[in-house]
């Protein structure tokens, strides 16, 4: 694939991921809203204000690669309550805790619904937000590790969150495009928002997967779980430059990074807490690897048909990544650019869509001048 066509294919995706991500002023609600939940657990006289709770986002929401759910327009937002409980509190107790003092505010319990292990906080039409009760797990020495309650409730389990998205952020640096405003590698109660035109490589091309994952495997309860997408990426990811030379590279790289047991069992762990792993559900329903191997290929199908597609014919192919509303979204935005390339003394190659330098008539080749999603990104700061 030459250059341009390259940045063509850059900017097309970077546009269509601009009207999935969230924007500035509904990441800074979702911040507003959470803090405010924060806020009410730990008030005095509540009833986890002696286990001294301390709410911040986990998953897609810290590490910037949120997408809004396929067929509506809520997004999921995770969220970690961390509470310094006597080893007498059970998992299931502390899940009970935390459900209760949400009940007893007024506004909240309106909006609340329980889910296997934690509780979910539904602003109709905007996002939902789930809470996971949690504990530091004392038996490792890192600062953030927790432990965090099983789906059915039966033991604790290990996570770091925290961790994880300080490690996911020294894998984004690997990017020369990785903005100075990016998310910071200390522990923060809230992460910053990035715009999809100041964020890395890999995390535009883990929102894309994501999405490409939503949109082939809607409805199936064994599609790849986010956390081992996002894992398997950031581990596979080279430092590359363009968002789909990046894909190309981590669809043919990611299954390189399942470790196995010595029992052959597959193996996903947390970087930052070597007791967790993320595919252990794949022990007793293997169909689900199964699933993401599938998955894997299906996508390499689906992207080397839209890096052969020509700009009238990436429609289609832009779907499968984007969705129909967005994939016409980012032609729009992209159009509507060369429309003003056009204005400003540029014009368009008549057979590949990509800009060049006004010279002669318009059939000739074009000079190597595209104002490519680099230069975009720069522009629109």
């Amino acid at each position: 694939m030459n250059q341009q066509k390259q940045q063509q294919l850059d900017e097309l995706l970077l546009h269509g991921l601009e009207s999935l991500d969230l924007t500035q002023a509904q990441f800074n609600d979702a911040i507003a809203k959470y803090e405010a939940v924060g806020r009410c657990l730990a008030a005095p006289g509540s009833v986890l204000a002696p286990y001294s709770p301390t709410i911040y986002a986990q998953g897609s929401m810290a590490i910037g690669t949120t997408n809004k759910a396929v067929g509506r327009d809520e997004r999921d937002i995770d969220l970690v309550c961390e509470m310094v409980l006597p080893v007498t509190i059970s998992q299931a107790e502390a899940k009970r805790l935390l459900g209760q003092c949400l009940m007893e505010n007024a506004i909240y319990a309106t909006m609340l619904k329980e889910k296997n292990r934690c509780w979910r906080l539904v602003y109709a039409g905007e996002f939902h937000m789930d809470i996971l009760p949690s504990k530091p797990d004392q038996r490792l020495p890192t600062p953030t590790a927790l432990l965090v309650p099983d789906s059915a409730l039966r033991r604790w389990k290990e996570s770091d969150p925290r961790g994880y998205a300080a490690w996911f952020k020294r894998e984004t640096a690997r990017s020369m495009r990785q903005s100075s405003g990016g998310i910071r590698a200390g522990v923060e109660p809230a992460p910053q928002y990035l715009s999809v035109w100041d964020k890395a490589p890999l995390q535009i091309a883990i929102q894309l997967l994501k999405r490409h994952r939503d949109l082939r495997l809607n409805g199936n309860d064994d599609a790849p779980i986010s956390i081992i997408i996002t894992t398997l990426a950031a581990r596979a990811y080279r430092g590359q430059d363009s968002i789909i030379a990046t894909l190309f590279d981590l669809l043919q790289r990611m299954p390189l990074y399942i470790d196995h047991d010595e029992n052959r069992l597959p193996f996903v762990r947390n970087p930052t807490n070597v007791l967790e792993n993320f595919a252990d559900k794949w022990h007793t329903e293997p169909q689900k690897q199964r699933v993401f191997n599938q998955w894997i290929e299906d996508a390499k199908v689906d992207l080397n048909e839209l890096a052969a597609a020509t700009l009238g014919q990436s429609g289609e192919s832009l779907k499968r990544f984007l969705g129909e509303c967005h994939s016409n979204s980012a032609l729009r935005a992209y159009g509507d650019r060369m429309q003003r390339q056009r204005g400003a003394g540029l014009r368009v190659a008549t057979t590949s869509g990509l800009l060049g330098a006004t010279a002669g008539r318009t059939s000739e080749v074009a000079a190597n001048t595209f104002y490519g999603a680099s230069e975009l990104r720069r522009d629109r700061r």
